[in-house]
């Protein structure tokens, strides 16, 4: 076989574990799971008997599982791989039962998870080649743990895998404070614009006002779909902010730079409100052009009018964030209008996701008023930035 055969072989392959996944995991039904008393895991379906999925025909599947790694939430974030060649699927129309067993060794005292579902899956013709890939994941506290990943259908076909997990936290990271306690396992997905829990400001100062710019443009110019992915960074900032004890009240402004708009405003209040800034992401227009984005500078002037409409002559806030990917590079704001809007005896921060972030025009502005830039690289970034966001607001006072 030639190396230009070998590439179609691959590309064809490639299809094939595409139209597959799309058929046994997109298209398929996830029977609806009774819950837990663990908020957001999936029981098992004791109404469905074990007998319906009878294991008479092992089929082989190999499991790749990834180190533990601490994410943006401060939990340890772990998941895996199942390799089962699509030879060993191909069939009639069936129910494939997924079950995936996470059982703490120590601490003893952590009480197991199991998270079943049902698949109803069309029929996979013979011919098929290749292999299919199966992934999940899951977060724990420090410990170690023992998982098994289990498939069956009502035919007979079934296969196991098992492996074994050990959570801890890197030697940088040991003083990160974990969100998990050891032995604890949770989903590691979590809804991004879930409520904060109320925080006790009794316990700091709990008098700061902190002004937040949010910009919700989460792909590259004229995006075709909205990356939730990268609003994640974005809404751990904010989150990290609220549960300081030294701020007591907060005011966000969430705009599109693409789109020229405010999608979303809050005035000082004690808390945000996550919900209305997911239903603010609804309201973007992805891939389409109005005829005035096109106008020359026309981002720029957004930002201006709205520094000029949010911060000038504000004197209520203590600190000014601003949070977001921006993907204007080279524009900048002139001097003498960027003391005209600089916020008043406040101090000024970013948390910059462009690739380049001083060359952009709010990170040049930040640059120019003197505030702190900060790039997330991994948790105990986000953390060490939220410091100095307190320290030097404090200070200033």
């Amino acid at each position: 076989m030639t190396g230009l055969q070998r590439r179609k072989q691959r590309a064809s392959d490639a299809r094939t574990r595409f139209v597959c996944l799309t058929l046994l995991l997109c298209l398929g039904v996830i029977r609806s799971p009774a819950q837990t008393d663990k908020p957001g895991l999936i029981s098992r379906l004791d109404q469905v008997p074990d007998t319906a999925f009878p294991r008479t025909n092992e089929i082989p599947c190999k499991v790749r599982s990834f180190k533990p790694s601490l994410d943006l939430e401060f939990r340890l974030h772990t998941g895996y791989w199942v390799e089962i060649p699509f030879k060993a699927m191909a069939g009639p129309a069936t129910v494939w039962k997924l079950l995936l067993v996470v059982e703490p060794i120590s601490p003893e005292s952590a009480e197991p998870v199991e998270i079943e579902q049902f698949i109803e899956a069309g029929a996979i013709p013979p011919t098929v080649k290749g292999k299919i890939e199966m992934s999940g994941s899951f977060a724990v506290g420090e410990g170690a743990y023992r998982a098994s990943w289990h498939l069956a259908d009502r035919t007979g076909r079934h296969c196991s895998v098992a492996w074994d997990v050990e959570a801890k936290l890197a030697r940088r990271d040991r003083d990160v404070p974990l969100a998990l306690e050891p032995g604890e396992i949770t989903p590691a997905r979590v809804y991004l614009f879930r409520q904060e829990d109320p925080v006790d400001r009794s316990l700091g100062r709990g008098d700061l006002r902190l002004k937040v710019f949010l910009n919700l443009d989460s792909g590259s110019r004229r995006r075709a779909t909205i990356r939730l992915w990268r609003i994640a960074p974005m809404m751990a900032v904010m989150r990290n902010l609220f549960r300081r004890t030294e701020f007591g009240e907060f005011a966000l402004v969430a705009y599109s730079q693409e789109d020229q708009k405010i999608l979303h405003r809050e005035e000082y209040g004690e808390d945000f409100d996550f919900q209305s800034i997911g239903k603010a992401i609804r309201k973007l227009a992805p891939a389409t052009v109005d005829f005035r984005d096109l106008a020359e500078n026309s981002e720029t002037n957004f930002i201006e009018d709205m520094l000029a409409d949010e911060l000038w002559g504000d004197d209520e806030t203590d600190a000014v964030v601003f949070i977001g990917h921006e993907h204007w590079e080279g524009k900048k704001l002139p001097k003498d209008q960027l003391q005209q809007l600089a916020p008043l005896s406040a101090p000024v921060f970013y948390f910059n996701f462009a690739r380049h972030p001083w060359k952009t025009t709010l990170g040049n502005a930040v640059k120019q008023w003197g505030g702190s830039q900060f790039r997330l690289r991994g948790p105990r970034d986000l953390l060490e930035a939220i410091d100095e966001v307190v320290s030097r607001t404090v200070t200033e006072q």
